[in-house]
Protein backbone atom coordinates (compact mmCIF):
# COMPACT_ATOMS: atom_id res chain seq x y z
CA UNK A 1 0.00 0.00 0.00
CA UNK A 2 1.46 3.40 -0.68
CA UNK A 3 -1.43 6.32 0.66
CA UNK A 4 -0.50 9.55 -0.15
CA UNK A 5 -2.44 12.19 1.49
CA UNK A 6 -2.68 15.76 2.12
CA UNK A 7 -2.30 17.75 5.61
CA UNK A 8 -3.97 20.72 6.68
CA UNK A 9 -1.63 23.57 7.35
CA UNK A 10 0.63 23.70 10.38
CA UNK A 11 0.48 19.80 10.80
CA UNK A 12 4.03 19.20 9.79
CA UNK A 13 5.41 20.62 12.86
CA UNK A 14 3.18 17.70 15.17
CA UNK A 15 4.06 14.85 12.86
CA UNK A 16 8.16 15.74 13.03
CA UNK A 17 7.74 15.75 17.18
CA UNK A 18 5.40 12.47 17.08
CA UNK A 19 7.60 10.71 14.39
CA UNK A 20 10.92 12.06 16.80
CA UNK A 21 9.11 10.08 19.47
CA UNK A 22 8.52 7.45 17.52
CA UNK A 23 11.88 6.92 16.13
CA UNK A 24 13.20 6.45 19.99
CA UNK A 25 11.01 3.89 21.31
CA UNK A 26 8.36 1.67 20.08
CA UNK A 27 6.05 1.93 23.23
CA UNK A 28 3.04 2.90 20.56
CA UNK A 29 3.53 0.64 18.47
CA UNK A 30 4.27 -2.75 20.61
CA UNK A 31 0.82 -3.49 19.72
CA UNK A 32 0.85 -3.59 16.10
CA UNK A 33 4.49 -5.09 16.74
CA UNK A 34 3.06 -8.00 18.55
CA UNK A 35 0.36 -8.89 16.10
CA UNK A 36 3.45 -9.87 13.59
CA UNK A 37 1.42 -8.95 10.62
CA UNK A 38 3.17 -5.78 9.36
CA UNK A 39 6.23 -5.98 7.54
CA UNK A 40 7.39 -2.46 6.81
CA UNK A 41 5.44 0.61 7.84
CA UNK A 42 6.79 3.96 7.03
CA UNK A 43 5.63 7.41 6.98
CA UNK A 44 7.44 10.47 5.33
CA UNK A 45 7.18 14.15 4.92
CA UNK A 46 6.79 15.12 1.41
CA UNK A 47 7.20 19.09 1.06
CA UNK A 48 5.10 20.53 -1.58
CA UNK A 49 5.28 23.94 -3.34
CA UNK A 50 2.96 26.95 -2.04
CA UNK A 51 0.60 24.26 -0.66
CA UNK A 52 0.95 22.21 2.77
CA UNK A 53 3.08 18.92 2.66
CA UNK A 54 1.66 15.81 2.16
CA UNK A 55 2.17 12.42 3.69
CA UNK A 56 3.10 9.25 2.20
CA UNK A 57 2.14 5.76 4.02
CA UNK A 58 3.94 2.95 2.71
CA UNK A 59 3.61 -0.06 3.98
CA UNK A 60 3.13 -4.47 3.53
CA UNK A 61 1.66 -7.44 5.72
CA UNK A 62 0.85 -10.83 5.83
CA UNK A 63 -3.33 -11.05 4.96
CA UNK A 64 -5.68 -8.86 3.45
CA UNK A 65 -5.49 -5.10 3.65
CA UNK A 66 -9.06 -4.86 5.12
CA UNK A 67 -8.11 -6.74 7.60
CA UNK A 68 -4.71 -5.39 8.24
CA UNK A 69 -6.38 -1.52 8.45
CA UNK A 70 -9.27 -3.08 10.61
CA UNK A 71 -6.68 -4.36 13.00
CA UNK A 72 -4.83 -1.03 12.91
CA UNK A 73 -7.31 0.64 13.30
CA UNK A 74 -8.51 -1.02 16.76
CA UNK A 75 -5.82 -1.96 18.28
CA UNK A 76 -4.34 1.77 17.62
CA UNK A 77 -6.70 4.16 17.44
CA UNK A 78 -5.00 7.15 19.65
CA UNK A 79 -1.84 6.36 16.93
CA UNK A 80 -3.82 6.88 14.41
CA UNK A 81 -5.52 9.72 15.58
CA UNK A 82 -2.13 11.29 16.36
CA UNK A 83 -0.74 10.58 12.66
CA UNK A 84 -3.91 11.13 10.69
CA UNK A 85 -5.78 13.63 11.71
CA UNK A 86 -3.91 16.33 9.90
CA UNK A 87 -4.98 14.22 6.88
CA UNK A 88 -7.02 16.47 4.77
CA UNK A 89 -10.56 14.32 4.89
CA UNK A 90 -9.27 11.94 7.46
CA UNK A 91 -12.69 10.33 9.11
CA UNK A 92 -11.04 9.10 12.07
CA UNK A 93 -10.45 5.07 12.74
CA UNK A 94 -13.46 4.49 13.49
CA UNK A 95 -16.25 3.56 11.94
CA UNK A 96 -13.46 1.10 9.95
CA UNK A 97 -16.03 1.39 7.06
CA UNK A 98 -15.35 5.18 6.62
CA UNK A 99 -11.42 4.88 6.98
CA UNK A 100 -11.05 2.00 4.67
CA UNK A 101 -13.36 3.98 2.01
CA UNK A 102 -10.99 7.01 2.42
CA UNK A 103 -7.62 4.43 2.51
CA UNK A 104 -9.02 3.35 -1.15
CA UNK A 105 -9.12 6.40 -2.02
CA UNK A 106 -5.71 7.72 -1.36
CA UNK A 107 -3.60 4.30 -2.26
CA UNK A 108 -1.69 4.46 -5.36
CA UNK A 109 -0.78 0.45 -5.09
CA UNK A 110 2.57 -0.63 -5.07
CA UNK A 111 4.74 -0.38 -7.93
CA UNK A 112 7.57 -2.96 -6.70
CA UNK A 113 8.03 -4.71 -3.96
CA UNK A 114 11.53 -5.64 -2.29
CA UNK A 115 11.95 -8.87 0.08
CA UNK A 116 15.18 -10.22 1.56
CA UNK A 117 13.19 -13.15 2.24
CA UNK A 118 12.40 -16.25 0.97
CA UNK A 119 9.12 -16.58 -1.04
CA UNK A 120 6.33 -17.45 0.99
CA UNK A 121 8.09 -16.00 4.21
CA UNK A 122 5.68 -14.83 6.93
CA UNK A 123 6.29 -11.69 8.94
CA UNK A 124 5.75 -14.43 11.91
CA UNK A 125 8.78 -16.50 10.48
CA UNK A 126 10.98 -13.60 10.03
CA UNK A 127 10.52 -12.34 13.77
CA UNK A 128 11.13 -15.68 15.08
CA UNK A 129 14.13 -16.23 13.22
CA UNK A 130 15.45 -12.70 13.87
CA UNK A 131 14.71 -13.84 17.69
CA UNK A 132 16.51 -17.58 16.89
CA UNK A 133 19.64 -15.58 15.35
CA UNK A 134 21.88 -14.72 18.41
CA UNK A 135 20.88 -17.77 20.25
CA UNK A 136 22.32 -19.62 17.20
CA UNK A 137 25.47 -17.38 17.08
CA UNK A 138 25.76 -18.23 20.67
CA UNK A 139 26.00 -21.61 19.78
CA UNK A 140 28.48 -22.06 17.03
CA UNK A 141 30.71 -19.61 19.30
CA UNK A 142 30.06 -22.32 22.68
CA UNK A 143 30.73 -25.70 19.84
CA UNK A 144 34.07 -23.98 18.57
CA UNK A 145 36.28 -27.25 18.83
CA UNK A 146 34.44 -29.30 20.81
CA UNK A 147 34.61 -33.42 19.69
CA UNK A 148 32.35 -34.69 17.56
CA UNK A 149 29.99 -36.54 20.49
CA UNK A 150 30.20 -33.54 22.38
CA UNK A 151 28.43 -31.47 19.15
CA UNK A 152 25.95 -34.29 18.69
CA UNK A 153 24.79 -33.74 22.27
CA UNK A 154 24.60 -29.85 21.97
CA UNK A 155 23.07 -29.94 18.98
CA UNK A 156 20.38 -32.08 19.92
CA UNK A 157 19.80 -29.86 23.04
CA UNK A 158 19.70 -26.83 21.05
CA UNK A 159 16.98 -27.81 18.78
CA UNK A 160 15.71 -29.25 21.38
CA UNK A 161 15.27 -25.61 23.30
CA UNK A 162 14.77 -23.83 20.61
CA UNK A 163 12.30 -25.45 18.87
CA UNK A 164 9.04 -23.21 19.36
CA UNK A 165 11.09 -20.66 17.57
CA UNK A 166 11.56 -22.86 14.37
Amino acid sequence: MTALTPLRRLWTPWLRLVFAIGSQTNLFVRPLIEMRVIALGRWTLLPRRERPDALLFETNWSGAWENYIDDFARVMPMQWRSIWTGAAGFPGPKPVSDLLRYIAAHDHGADHFYSGYREGATTQGVAAALALQPRLERFVRDVQGVAPDEFARRWQRFLTDVQQEL
